[in-house]
């Protein structure tokens, strides 16, 4: 066994220590010796409260999408609908996003709609207005935001 005081001694007290995901490794360096240990936790996705400054929805210009987001409509944008690519998880998008709507009250306007939510698929959508401008937010578990603005056939 390795007398843990010389082993330091000899790696200068310098230990590298890993984190990846719930996983901890210890490894000591110059040492064929190492240590794993995994433990299991559950950690709620929590948002900072006032949202970090990721890029604006140019349709709903006070909605922010997490730092990081990209356009991901191809450079071929469709008037009225925004497509983003996400990096943080699905439970952290929705919370983010959650936190600077509106839910069961009015936005920008419109009369509040509806909030859907499917687990089965992982989505979660927000909806407001009427037939003559619409604004819906949808959070997928692919990866994506998807922000539409305008007229809508259907309504609420």
């Amino acid at each position: 066994m390795i007398n843990d005081g010389a082993h330091r001694a000899r790696c200068g007290a310098k230990l590298l220590a890993i984190t990846v995901a719930a996983a901890v490794t210890v490894i000591g360096c110059g040492s064929t010796t190492s240590t794993s240990t995994t433990t299991s936790t559950t950690a709620a996705a929590v948002p900072p409260a006032a949202p970090a400054s990721g890029p604006a929805s140019g349709l709903v210009p006070s909605v922010t999408l997490p730092v990081g987001s990209l356009r991901s409509d191809g450079g071929k944008p469709v008037p009225g609908i925004e497509m983003w690519a996400v990096p943080t998880n699905y439970d952290y998008t929705v919370e983010y996003m959650r936190n600077q709507l509106p839910t069961n009250a009015a936005f920008e306007g419109l009369a509040w709609c509806s909030q859907d939510i499917n687990l089965k698929v992982g989505s979660t959508q927000w909806s407001w207005g009427d037939t003559a401008e619409m604004i819906l937010v949808h959070v997928s578990r692919s990866g994506s935001v998807t922000i539409t603005r305008g007229p809508d056939t259907v309504g609420c």
